[in-house]
């Protein structure tokens, strides 16, 4: 039998009250989705992964409150510092003296400035989170409409 508007209503005006919790398992669906694309992003499809570091700092949480949800990514720490300039792109300066010296594939290298292109590894992954939320919404809201748990 077909439900009507007054149905839906008053289902919807009871989902409402609990619409924080009943979204809860769409926001960590989608942070499982932006764990996954992070994760290729910095096995290969983004940035090599040389030592694996840089994967063992990512960070991926649900954060629920009064306000709404959201899903907060990072990656870096002390150790892997290297993380923001790898995804925003920079130039690196030396701090004590005029040159930077390192070991490059040639051997030892004297330079005044290094150039890192941006190469975005967590933003992407947000972005297809982003784009994927919608529907994930969509379909969550149809099954607590038809009476889903």
């Amino acid at each position: 039998m077909a439900r009507d508007l007054l149905e839906y209503s008053s289902t919807l005006a009871e989902l409402a009250a609990d619409l924080p919790g009943l979204i809860h398992p769409v926001m960590d669906r989608v942070a499982e989705l932006v764990r996954s694309e992070a994760t290729e992003n910095l096995s290969g499809r983004v940035l090599e992964s040389r030592s694996g570091d840089l994967l063992s700092t990512l960070r991926v949480e649900t954060e629920q409150g009064a306000q709404g949800a959201r899903v907060a990514v990072s990656a870096g720490d002390s150790v892997t510092r290297y993380a923001r300039i790898h995804e925003f792109g920079g130039t690196i300066l030396p701090t004590g003296g005029e040159y930077l010296h390192f070991l490059g594939r040639r051997g030892w290298a004297r330079v005044r400035q290094v150039n890192i292109p941006a190469r975005p590894y967590l933003r992407p992954a947000l972005e297809e989170g982003a784009e994927a939320l919608p529907d994930m919404l969509h379909d969550r809201f149809v099954e607590l409409i038809q009476g889903g748990a």
